[in-house]
């Protein structure tokens, strides 16, 4: 594929890393310098929740960080993670101005300075890369009105979030036309047709949980402010099996590139789609067919319903983390014990994908193809990531 835009920071082609998780075991500096990345990468996800960040801008925030940190890891062996950090402040600096100075505090722990400072120069050109990717760009049409199309949807009735987004320049695959989902079933409100089949299983699922399905909407929704957000938590699978492998810096770094590439052209992806199709939400059909006070369990976000980006997202993330771990690699995700939700046991990635797909039915937000489909679409952006080179 031919890459877009001005090249600031190049990433060389990915190498398989299959080999490289069965590492010996780690003297205590190695496992320090191992663990940088992640301990960047937690901070990132700490201010998500405090700021609030959307999860399109969130999935943008974490490639740019995993970019950066991936180029600092070149440095020489035993500058690697002053430089990681030096690289991660300015990253951090640039998309949380107000929090720069607790970073700087961070990244001024770490000796020797001059590898600090060759860390901050590979931060800047991944900042100079990032200011010209387009997710500045206002929006300037309006949202289309008609039959089956989106509308603001209560409680709140906000208006669409970030229209523009899906013209941002992506890492791993050309632009957000890249890889669609194809068509969801033609909107009807006759009887017995497809659409209205989907938007009746999502309304009577919905009024039928069982303890189960509730809990499985509640751990994956991710809400932003409360939440590192979906891509957030992507993050913290890929985290979790780092630190169980003892993986190096070098494998960290390169896997969160690879997550960071695929969850940031998923949310590219999936909202070039979103505007293409303006597709109305279950909650919009559900109270014009079925019931006019109907809401579902989980708050509607405020942007057009195909395709689900939980889905497309999730689909991204763990098609990487399957090519780079296995297809059958088992884990207990534990994301959410600090907010007291049970941790989920998984077989396999895509397993957990599944899962955090179906969770957007469970929580009455999405039609079924807007949840099989956005799936599909994931695995084939996440498959991008794990084999091209990553653009700037």
């Amino acid at each position: 594929m031919r890459a877009e835009g001005a090249t600031a920071v190049r990433l060389a082609t990915f190498a398989v890393l299959s080999t490289l998780l069965l590492v010996a075991p780690q003297s205590a500096a190695a496992k320090k310098a191992g663990n940088a990345p992640a301990e960047w990468m937690e901070v990132e996800l700490a201010e998500f929740a405090s700021h609030r960040t959307t999860p399109p801008r969130a999935a943008r925030a974490l490639a740019i960080l995993s970019v950066a940190m991936r180029d600092a890891t070149r440095a020489p062996r035993g500058l690697q993670r002053a430089t990681v950090a030096g690289a991660a402040a300015t990253v951090l600096t640039y998309l949380f101005p107000d929090r720069g100075a607790a970073f700087e505090k961070l990244a001024g722990r770490e000796r020797p300075r001059k590898a600090v400072e060759a860390g901050r120069r590979i931060g800047a050109q991944a900042v100079a890369a990032a200011r010209t990717d387009g997710s500045d760009a206002l929006f300037s049409g309006t949202v289309p009105g008609g039959p089956g199309l989106w509308v603001p949807t209560p409680p709140s009735f906000l208006s669409a979030l970030q229209p523009a987004w899906g013209g941002n320049r992506c890492f791993a695959i050309a632009s957000g036309a890249s890889f669609p989902p194809g068509d969801h079933p033609p909107y009807s409100e006759r009887k017995g047709s497809r659409f209205r089949r989907e938007a009746r299983e999502v309304f009577d699922t919905v009024n039928s949980l069982t303890s189960e399905e509730e809990a499985i909407a509640r751990f994956w929704s991710d809400d932003p402010g409360a939440t590192s957000t979906p891509p957030g938590h992507s993050v913290s699978i890929a985290t979790h099996v780092l630190r169980r492998e003892c993986s190096t810096l070098a494998v960290a770094a390169e896997t969160y590139a690879r997550v960071g590439a695929a969850v940031s052209d998923a949310f590219v992806s999936c909202w070039f789609q979103k505007y293409c199709y303006n597709l109305l939400r279950p909650v919009t059909y559900a109270r014009a067919q079925f019931d006019p006070d109907w809401l579902p369990l989980l708050v509607t976000p405020p942007f057009p319903e195909y395709p689900s980006g939980h889905s497309v997202q999730s689909g991204a993330a763990c098609q990487v983390l399957t090519d780079l771990f296995g297809r059958r690699y088992g884990f207990v995700d534990r994301t959410h014990d600090e907010r007291g939700l049970a941790p989920r046991r998984f077989d396999s990635f895509l397993e957990a994908a599944e899962e955090a797909a179906v969770s957007r039915l469970y929580g009455g937000i999405h039609f079924r193809a807007a949840i099989e489909n956005g799936l599909a679409q994931g695995r084939r952006i996440g498959r991008a990531a794990s084999r091209l080179p990553l653009r700037d």
